[in-house]
């Protein structure tokens, strides 16, 4: 029976919800209720009785069960075995009873189906135009099996939702003239929005609106306070011709429903020929699962819009980086293995830009101990301020005690060794250099240099964990010594932590710096040389160094490029010219280097090396106060020390690190450019660079002599215009996206704070101390380190992101204002070695300051006072 009775767990969701509406006295087609009892003893005839959805899913979590073939197995057993007798006369019967009519539409009505929650919307199976009986026991069967598809299955995996036990609906098919869907809120509009409501129909019946097969009719309507609608056509949408004379009615009804049941809805419907509006459907409007994007810390790797090659192998990298993690602390395979949509989806891109899927991200680092302290510092580490729900995989308390205890002794183990695994991960990539320079690719074949690609995928996928560990140690011990110094309640507890990591000795990344500023010294040493390459235009010297025009120097400059040459700026987006490309750049910055002043990198970082010991001097102190105690405050002063040398250490562990990725992707450069003149050669693609428009895959394909699938030529061409257009798209920092989805241009998003406080003659900007301190100066406005000629010594830098290639110009500046990044980022860290007041995350900063304009930047407090002189 179809009767106001129904209950959820009798007859599911949907029943429940249109026996409430026939109660109301609303118009809803005939109909009956296959109830739960008899899917339940379908289940027992098919031999499915043990195997719920809920056990099925569980197992998937540790590991012990595949949903598609356990499921696909499960449906085919459903629709094989017949209905039971007793059914097919309770069918019968209910028919007469009820009134229906022929054709019939079989619909879903699961126990959990249109909660508030997941409504399943589209997962489950329906049947429409159904004539006779022998056509309603397979719909019916349909039905239950679609409980047990893929898609149903990944829906509710992916929501921490079971679908529960399905009931079925048997209802008299509406000849419907029109039918669709209302919003009585747009879902898509924020929860506490009184936004309108929002109509969408197509003619006849509503399965051509959910297969998206028609672009419907779309409109919004607003409500007074007299019950006067208000229509606007949907920019979108096909044009409204007039007003339909059903749509007051609709909407007016919608909102009754609102008030009666005290939430927005969900309702499906359609008007019959002669224009009676029915109801088929009304349930709380679910909310669109949201995923949370952040491009905090990547877009100093990747600052502009990726490649198809690129993207292939950052995806994946990224992917491996995560799972090899998880593995190597010792995680079950089978709780990293159910988080496999998560790991596939770690990063993505939207507008061409790469971004982090920190939904994905924070899900994976709630399955270790202490997920929710490693979430945020993470959120430190990278600079992301955002913490979206996660949902963790159930675990029994005597899984849990085995497997964090597990965890316990492989991290112990993994860092016991830190210093030598990273050396192994150096040797590695140093041997992959040494045998794939420029002049040792140049007479290789595809085959071999597919080998050369082969090589760096089984670096870059399987072999990263040594270097994947020191990010993990900087990540962990900077967060560790912040809440230590936040603990003991220090005064500037801030500015401390940047004094005790201020002119760290050796750091990788300095050592280019230090060898070109020591090539700068030299040239000055003969005032004829150094004014022929203050005054020489770059591009002219790049020239004349080739022609070997420019002596000695021109032989130790080759020498720096030789051994330096892999670090520059953006290295790691391998279409940007290597410094023995395109030397010009590498000019221009010398010729800054020759005019600036005596105090070089070594000189400023010694200076900041020896207030970093003054001030961990002070926190000692400060930490052992002279008391009686004194073995107490001894132990306290040691576990100090001791997690402050593992920090130091651990930032110097991934300096070195990322110098190697540096070298190793460059390398890579130098085998995609042999590779893309082999395919040109062989009249493969017309352009040598076509190659970085295909992934991975395709490219070591073509190598091998494999034919390419599909149109080559054609696919290349798509690709390189998207490129095209990705190029000039700007998307927004942080995007909080429906699942699944994509920001374009015309993506909806929420206002961004305003990153300014507005007073008299002022503008205070405000961010996150990177290092502390204070100045006065000028602004250098400078959006790439191409333009660091403009740069001059006493200048505040300000640019929108950094990267190793910016740490050139770093010891020369007195201040530096970065729109993004985190506490470790390159930009931060080389700031910190040269203890630059230095403000990270301010919004807009780059485009609020102008070049020239006085700014004063406290890297005590994150703010920069912007003045107008």
């Amino acid at each position: 029976m179809m009767d106001s009775s129904i209950d959820r767990s009798h007859g599911g969701g949907k029943a429940h919800h249109l026996a409430q509406l026939r109660g109301m006295g609303l118009a809803v087609p005939a109909a009956f209720v296959v109830p739960v009892s008899w899917y339940r003893d379908h289940l027992r005839q098919v031999g499915l009785e043990p195997l719920t959805l809920r056990t099925l899913l569980k197992a998937h979590a540790k590991g012990q069960a595949n949903l598609s073939a356990l499921g696909q197995r499960a449906a085919q057993a459903i629709r094989q075995a017949p209905l039971d007798l007793r059914l097919l006369r309770n069918m019968g019967e209910q028919f007469e009873q009820q009134g229906l009519e022929w054709p019939v539409a079989v619909r879903s009505s699961a126990v959990s189906e249109d909660s508030s929650a997941c409504s399943f919307a589209g997962q489950f199976e329906s049947v429409l135009h159904v004539y006779n009986w022998a056509d309603v026991a397979c719909a019916v069967r349909d039905v239950w099996a679609s409980a047990w598809s893929i898609r149903c299955l990944s829906y509710a995996w992916a929501r921490a939702a079971v679908p529960g036990e399905m009931a079925v609906i048997v209802q008299t098919q509406v000849n419907a003239r029109w039918s669709g869907v209302l919003f009585t809120r747009d879902p898509l509009a924020s929860a506490v929005e009184d936004s309108e409501a929002v109509v969408e129909w197509v003619a006849g019946l509503g399965d051509a609106l959910v297969s998206g097969n028609v672009d419907p009719m779309r409109c919004r309507v607003a409500l007074d306070a007299q019950g006067r609608v208000g229509v606007r056509a949907d920019q979108d949408a096909a044009a409204l011709p007039s007003e339909p004379p059903w749509l007051h009615e609709l909407v007016t009804l919608g909102r009754r429903l609102e008030r009666a049941w005290g939430c927005a809805q969900d309702m499906e419907w359609s008007v019959d020929l002669g224009g009676r509006l029915w109801l088929l459907q009304a349930r709380p409007v679910t909310r669109p699962s949201f995923e949370v994007w952040s491009n905090a810390n990547v877009c100093e790797n990747f600052p502009a819009a990726l490649t198809p090659f690129l993207f292939s192998i950052v995806r994946k990298g990224y992917e491996q980086y995560f799972r090899q993690l998880g593995l190597g602390f010792g995680m079950a395979p089978g709780r990293v293995n159910a988080m496999a949509a998560c790991l596939e989806c770690i990063v993505g891109l939207h507008g061409g830009r790469l971004y982090y899927n920190l939904s994905n991200i924070h899900n994976l680092l709630a399955l270790a101990p202490g997920g929710r302290q490693l979430a945020a510092w993470f959120n430190t580490f990278t600079g992301a301020a955002e913490f979206p729900p996660v949902s963790i995989l159930p675990m029994g308390p005597v899984q849990r005690v085995l497997e964090w205890g597990r965890m316990g002794f492989s991290v112990l183990r993994c860092y016991s060794r830190l210093g030598a695994r990273v050396q192994r991960f150096e040797r590695r990539v140093d041997d992959y250099a040494a045998h794939t320079e420029a002049a040792q690719l140049e007479p290789l074949d595809g085959a071999r240099l597919a080998q050369k690609l082969a090589g760096f995928l089984e670096i870059r996928f399987h072999q990263w964990n040594d270097a994947a560990l020191a990010d993990v140690a900087a990540m962990v011990c900077y967060g560790a010594l912040e809440r230590s110094i936040q603990a003991a309640r220090l005064e500037r507890a801030s500015g401390v932590l940047h004094d005790l990591l201020k002119g760290l000795p050796d750091l990788a990344s300095a050592r280019p710096v230090e060898a070109l500023w020591q090539l700068s010294r030299m040239a000055l040493q003969d005032p004829a040389r150094a004014h022929h390459l203050m005054h020489t235009p770059a591009d002219l010297l790049a020239m004349q160094w080739r022609a070997g025009a420019l002596g000695d120097f021109g032989v130790r400059f080759h020498a720096y490029l030789r051994q330096w040459g892999f670090r520059y700026s953006r290295e790691l987006m391998l279409d940007t010219p290597t410094p023995e490309e395109n030397p010009a750049p590498m000019f221009e910055l010398l010729q800054t280097y020759l005019q600036a002043g005596d105090v070089g990198p070594v000189e400023a970082c010694a200076t900041q090396a020896q207030s970093r010991l003054q001030a961990t001097a002070r926190v000692c102190e400060e930490l052992t106060p002279v008391r009686w105690w004194r073995g107490f405050r001894v132990s306290r002063a040691g576990r100090f020390r001791c997690l402050l040398h593992w920090t130091q250490a651990a930032i110097g562990l991934r300096e070195r690190a990322r110098m190697k990725q540096a070298l190793l992707y460059t390398r890579l450069r130098q085998v995609l450019l042999a590779s893309g003149r082999v395919l040109q050669a062989q009249n493969i693609i017309a352009h040598a660079d076509d190659i970085y428009m295909m992934d991975h895959e395709t490219l070591l394909g073509l190598l091998r002599g494999q034919a390419p699938k599909g149109s080559l030529a054609a696919d290349l061409a798509r690709a390189r215009s998207q490129h095209a257009a990705n190029a000039q798209s700007e998307p927004p920092d942080v995007l909080e996206l429906p699942l699944g989805s994509r920001w374009c241009a015309s993506t909806r998003q929420q206002a961004s704070d305003q990153p300014a406080d507005m007073s008299l003659g002022s503008m205070i900007l405000r961010g996150v101390s990177a290092c502390a301190g204070t100045f006065t100066g000028p602004a250098a406005v400078v959006a790439e380190v191409s333009g660091a000629a403009a740069i001059r010594p006493g200048d505040v830098l300000v640019t929108r992101q950094t990267d190793p290639g910016w740490a050139a110009v770093f010891f020369m500046v007195k201040g530096l204002v970065i729109e993004r990044g985190g506490m470790l980022s390159h930009g931060a860290i080389i700031a910190r070695e040269y203890g630059i007041p230095a403000v990270i995350g301010v919004k807009h900063a780059s485009t609020l300051i102008r070049n020239g304009q006085t700014i004063h930047i406290d890297g005590d407090h994150g703010v920069v006072e912007l003045r107008n002189d």
